[in-house]
């Protein structure tokens, strides 16, 4: 019977008609004009499986797609040229909500949404808690993928958004192609969607309905707010956009289709900028990201095709970010960033010090990110010597795990300690696109030997201080 009820929900023409429980009410107003500046609107958007090497914003390839939108965006506020995420999705969006390295989550690589038994637990204290104990109205739209479905975890899922202090939520549970399992051929142009812990199938094009949603979405949301902007795109599968959103010749599956989406996802973003008005736009700070580097099979050159998403490699773990709101100067900064930096940063524009530990339902929360404040106001501050990145599988504590990788970067060096204890390092140079090529050990200079000693001494010190909370 539960499984002709859920099928029967999935392959409806629309959301469920039933009773829903009432929503809870947003938060009430409690500022009044004067003091609206000090609580800003934050719209904050993730993006897909889009690497520094796919958007002609960053100037690295001139095989790189054509992004008009983000080009606007970045000329209203500042340009991150080496900021990182991860090596695969779940745990940049895990990074993100939290400002907690996977290290200390427990979410280091893809969380499956049909089998993982361990997935971003609901006791994490998330960005949205965060900003609703501070009267902030809130809502996700678009992929979520940090819940597993798991009926080792009692069943949850469609609500999990829910629980993570998000009063609404219109999406995707993951990729285009995971769901309940009820929809075959699911893509672009048919997907599972959840409406506030409701499922349903939708068809027409994904990147457009999430834009849609995301504009409803925001006439809904009282101020202050903050929008967690999550599109599938450019994930795959490769299914070419409407042409009316980025004509192209290639064929579906390849990288003409793949960056034919990332212009249709450019096209759609200038949409949603467009639906906030100049006031509320004024007092909106505007962050975007993307989770992680571009597949291996679209990644174009100068970028190495073998170090894209999935590997610890600069094309797998560097990162669009783009960073504009009140107060924040217009340019570029070479500042190091990591997406566990966006919470620190959220709370330090409103007033507070990030490096207090939060207090959450389940005791004082620290954050492994740190406060970028200072950069937005002056792009050549540095407020981070070194930036960290891993990955582990299965999800869970990194102790069990059976694949176990971490990396750091300094200005200058870059050191990767792979899954069974080996070691490669790199130096920078200067116009490089990445890291360059492994140093060897051998004939090291005296610079790079001291540069890949105080490596080791960080992440030595690193990975004493992440101790997994599952949290």
């Amino acid at each position: 019977m539960i499984a002709a009820s859920l099928l029967a929900c999935a392959l409806a023409d629309g959301p469920p008609q039933r009773t829903r429980q009432p929503r809870a009410e947003p938060p009430p107003l409690l500022t009044l004009d004067a003091q609206m500046a000090a609580q800003p609107n934050f719209l904050v958007l993730m993006l897909d499986d889009i690497g520094v090497d796919q958007v002609a914003t960053w100037e690295r390839s001139d095989s790189a797609t054509p992004t008009p939108e983000l080009d606007a965006l970045a000329a209203r506020g500042l340009r991150f040229d080496r900021a990182y995420a991860s090596a695969t999705c779940s745990p940049a969006r895990s990074a993100l909500l939290t400002g907690r390295s996977a290290r200390r989550t427990g979410v280091g690589s893809i969380v499956r949404v049909l089998q993982d038994r361990v997935d971003l637990p609901t006791e994490a204290w998330t960005l949205a808690e965060m900003l609703v104990a501070r009267g902030y109205d809130t809502a996700a739209v678009g992929k979520w993928h940090l819940s597993a479905r798991s009926t080792a975890l009692g069943g949850r899922w469609l609500g999990d958004p829910a629980e993570q202090g998000f009063r609404r939520f219109r999406g995707t549970m993951g990729n285009l192609t995971d769901g309940a399992g009820l929809l075959p051929g699911q893509g672009y142009y048919l997907f599972e969607q959840v409406d506030d812990a409701e499922l349903w199938s939708r068809s027409g094009y994904a990147t457009t309905h999430q834009v849609d949603d995301a504009v409803s979405t925001l006439s809904d949301l009282r101020e202050p707010w903050f929008l967690y902007f999550a599109p599938n795109a450019a994930h795959d599968p490769f299914d070419l956009p409407p042409t009316g959103l980025a004509s192209t010749t290639a064929s579906p599956g390849t990288r003409g289709a793949y960056q034919a989406i990332i212009r249709a996802l450019d096209m759609e973003i200038g949409r949603l900028m467009d639906a906030l008005s100049p006031a509320v736009a004024a007092r909106t700070h505007i962050v975007l990201l993307s989770d992680n580097g571009s597949p291996k099979s679209v990644i174009v050159e100068p970028f190495d095709h073998r170090r894209g998403k999935a590997t610890l490699y600069d094309g797998g773990t560097q990162v669009p970010l783009l960073w504009a709101g009140p107060g924040v100067v217009q340019g570029t900064t070479d500042a190091l960033a990591h997406a566990t930096d966006i919470v620190p940063t959220v709370l330090a524009l409103l007033g507070e010090d990030p490096s207090t530990p939060q207090v959450g339902p389940d005791g004082p929360v620290s954050f492994d990110g740190v406060d970028l404040s200072p950069v937005l106001r002056d792009p050549a501050a540095e407020v981070r010597t070194y930036v960290f990145t891993s990955l582990h599988w299965p999800n869970g504590d990194p102790a069990d795990a059976n694949i176990v990788e971490d990396a750091v970067r300094s200005d200058d060096f870059k050191l990767i300690r792979r899954a069974d204890g080996s070691e490669a390092v790199f130096a920078y140079v200067e116009g490089a696109v990445d890291e360059g090529p492994e140093l060897d050990a051998s004939a090291m200079t005296s610079a790079q030997v001291a540069g890949t000693d105080a490596l080791r001494a960080a992440l030595s010190a690193h990975l004493s201080e992440t101790v997994y909370e599952g949290r």
